[in-house]
């Protein structure tokens, strides 16, 4: 090589692997890759700046190998610091105020367990439940089961929009106040509505300082702190409890409910249901239960095969069950309540197993195995009894409401299928004394009688009322053709509702009740005492119709006894019964004829100001509607203000 050559003007556009210039870059032309200064930039007159070499890592498994070791050791270091749980979630949110830092978009890997998804379901940017299945009513992720709703606008909903914006809300109460709140509901709710895990809520709550928290946790925890507030007989503690509720409104109409699906938030929504049809609002009490149902289904809750993912713990699953059927009994009773249908899925459809019967001890966080299921009481067997219940009931009133008319060989029918349930159930429970019962136990023991009650009477009302019409048809006279085993079934109706007002009675008069269990026992009342309604507007001249006053009467006063208490729903209760039947019923005069004017229809109806159409006991209903209006029994029940 000859001397005096600069080795800086050697072309070097061999080596493939050293860049171009900006210049040569920018105009797409072909570099000589010169120092200082390559041919296209020194015939430009152009500055030649080369780009710095860009150093990458090594693609070799030894690295990657340390740098998933590393990344499991920072995870498991965050899991430590931020036991609540949601670590993705955090770490997008603490790195959100970052000036400079993209946060990637990708749905996280995380694994789910106890420690990282307590209880949240995927939200929108990370994967759905059933990321890894096919679901049957989508066969899609949880993110295209929106594409398949009923069109509903995207944003807030009118009919939770409130006045006050968040800063109008008085100040949240001190921790020391909370605490005595959520204790109260773990105390005294949680107890009978098992939905929540309680350890998993607490650590949540314990970090929510240190830790941004979801929207969605957000509400579930107002909803907690109201629901407390609800079950200490406290007036102060109401009105703590109403301000945590309208809170927890605020919050939830700033979501895009359709965009959501997270166990907290249908959680939320089961607590903000049972909260409102406390308080005699029903309207909104059924708005939030079918969106908790909703969601619920759209998460594919009620499939077994949503619970086979190995990346989910035993007790993530567990609590997910547990949601499932608290939503389903909660639409269930309230469907049979209100005479409405029912929104869940086919009974077929529902394949997911049943709640364990086991104590929260049992299964924990640590847990790897399913634990053994208990022969003894544990808070979670009222909830197994009332599943079980409701798949034969409801399989009992969609019948009712499908068919035009009940005939006496479908109602021993519908009895022999509820006798069946009671001589096949297997837990133990069937056998235990209620004396060596805890207090919460004998609760749920109560409410599953009450509900068998009122199955029961609901099976003779469309008899019932078949009679009635008949009975206005004839002019009060007695009826042609009326089958013995007819007034068999009124007598035996009549009886079963006398029963369970005088046993309605003795548990609020003895107070063998709490705030929480108080309204399916206000709603047993209020549906034993229509039949004596009934029989007393088909005929009011015969001797009997004295027993039938007596009893009306005995649930008046029971009404009053609580409405007294400052309760809504028993002065709700009340409202009703003193509008459909007057104060003394009089024996209706025989016209010129020598023959009695029959009842009208529309004798006793109130204005019509619900928003359901079943026109099952239109005939208790009054004339302000007028003649040929259809006002449904959940309207007069829930209509009244």
């Amino acid at each position: 090589m000859p001397d005096g050559v600069d080795f800086t003007q050697v072309g070097l556009s061999r080596n493939s692997h050293i860049p171009a210039c900006t210049e040569c870059r920018a105009r797409k032309a072909k570099c000589t890759k010169t120092r200082p200064s390559c041919a296209h930039c020194r015939t430009l007159n152009k500055p030649c700046v080369y780009p710095e070499k860009v150093k990458r890592s090594p693609l070799t498994r030894q690295h990657l190998t340390a740098v998933e070791t590393r990344l499991e050791v920072l995870e498991a270091a965050l899991g430590k610091l931020f036991p609540g749980g949601a670590t993705d979630t955090i770490i997008r949110s603490l790195l959100s105020d970052s000036p400079g830092f993209d946060i990637p978009s990708q749905p996280s890997t995380e694994p789910a367990s106890v420690a990282n998804v307590p209880v949240n379901l995927p939200m929108q940017n990370e994967p759905s439940l059933d990321s890894q299945q096919n679901d049957p009513i989508t066969d899609s992720s949880l993110g295209d089961f929106i594409d398949v709703q009923i069109a509903e606008p995207q944003g807030s909903l009118d009919v939770h929009s409130l006045d006050p914006q968040p800063s109008d809300l008085p100040p949240s109460k001190t921790d020391r106040d909370e605490a005595r709140l959520i204790r109260a509901y773990f105390e005294h709710y949680h107890t009978i509505f098992p939905f929540i895990h309680e350890t998993t809520f607490m650590k949540q709550y314990e970090t929510r300082s240190l830790v941004p928290q979801d929207r969605e946790w957000a509400i579930l925890c107002d909803m907690v702190l109201a629901v407390g507030s609800w079950c200490l007989q406290n007036n102060d503690d109401s009105s703590n409890g109403h301000i945590f509720a309208q809170r927890a409104k605020k919050r939830l109409d700033q979501l895009p409910i359709l965009g959501q699906s997270s166990i907290s938030l249908v959680q939320a929504l089961l607590l903000m249901s049972h909260y409102h049809e406390k308080y005699g609002q029903p309207t909104d009490s059924w708005t939030f239960l079918g969106l908790a149902t909703r969601m619920s289904i759209g998460s594919g809750l009620y499939q077994e095969l949503t619970y086979s993912r190995d990346d989910i713990s035993p007790l993530v699953k567990e609590m997910w069950r547990r949601v499932w059927w608290s939503v389903y009994c909660f639409d269930s009773c309230s469907s049979k309540i209100h005479g409405l249908p029912i929104l869940l899925p086919e009974d077929k459809l529902i394949t997911v197993n049943p709640v364990s019967n086991i104590a929260d001890e049992d299964l924990t966080e640590a847990s790897r195995l399913h634990p053994n299921e208990r022969d003894n009481w544990t808070i979670y067997t009222g909830l197994i009894l009332q599943s079980s219940y409701h798949r034969m009931a409801n399989s009992i009133n969609n019948r009712i409401l499908s068919t035009d008319q009940i005939t006496l060989f479908d109602m021993n029918t519908y009895e022999q299928m509820i006798n069946h349930w009671h001589n096949n159930l297997t837990l133990c429970t069937q056998h235990s004394k209620v004396d060596e019962l805890p207090v919460w136990a004998r609760y749920a023991r109560d409410r599953q009688m009450l509900c068998d009650r009122s199955l029961r009477l609901l099976i003779h009302r469309p008899a019932l009322l078949d009679w009635l019409r008949r009975k206005q048809i004839s002019r009060g006279q007695a009826i042609l053709g009326e089958e013995p085993s007819e007034r068999q079934c009124r007598t035996s109706g009549l009886n079963l509702a006398r029963g369970t007002i005088k046993l309605t009675s003795r548990l609020i008069q003895e107070h063998q009740y709490s705030n929480v269990t108080l309204p399916f026992i206000l709603y047993a009342l209020l549906h034993a005492v229509l039949v004596p309604i009934i029989h007393l507007k088909a005929d009011q001249s015969v001797p009997e119709s004295i027993t039938w006053l007596q009893d009306i009467n005995e649930a008046k006063q029971t009404l009053s006894f609580v409405s007294t208490q400052h309760d809504a729903l028993a002065t709700h209760f009340l409202t009703i019964l003193n509008q459909i039947t007057p104060s003394s019923f009089t024996v209706i005069d025989e016209s010129e004829n020598g023959i009695s004017e029959p009842l009208q229809p529309s004798d006793l109806k109130p204005a019509p100001t619900g928003i359901f159409g079943n026109s099952e006991l239109r005939l208790l209903g009054p004339t302000i509607a007028g003649p040929t209006s259809h006002l449904a029994f959940s309207e007069w029940i829930n209509g009244m203000p």
